[in-house]
């Protein structure tokens, strides 16, 4: 689940990020980022919930994301507030990935 939800926030970055420098144009498909975002917030909060039902702890790391993926949506996407607050969940998302790598005690 970790590996999901990482691996969805890192797709919905690199479109978002496409779009800002006009590598990709969204007229007709704004609904992608959307979509992603929606999957990126789905994944990431399912896979928080992981340490309840299994023994992997490294979601832990995933919980302080929830806060930028509340607040991204509410940012204006044009302002360099969106991408800010975007980029502030990776530290969460790198957390988890390096301490599923660690080995279990």
């Amino acid at each position: 689940m970790v590996t999901a939800a990482t691996a969805a926030y890192v797709a919905n970055c690199l479109w978002g990020t496409a779009v800002a420098v006009r590598l990709i144009r969204t007229r007709k498909l704004r609904v992608v980022h959307h979509g992603l975002f929606v999957v990126t917030a789905t994944l990431t909060g399912a896979a928080a919930t992981t340490p309840v039902w299994t023994r992997d702890r490294s979601a832990l790391f995933l919980l302080p994301a929830l806060v930028p993926l509340a607040v991204a949506p509410r940012t204006n996407p044009r302002a360099g507030a969106h991408w800010r607050v975007a980029v502030a969940a990776a530290p969460s998302y790198l957390g988890a990935m390096l301490a599923r790598r660690r080995p279990e005690r």
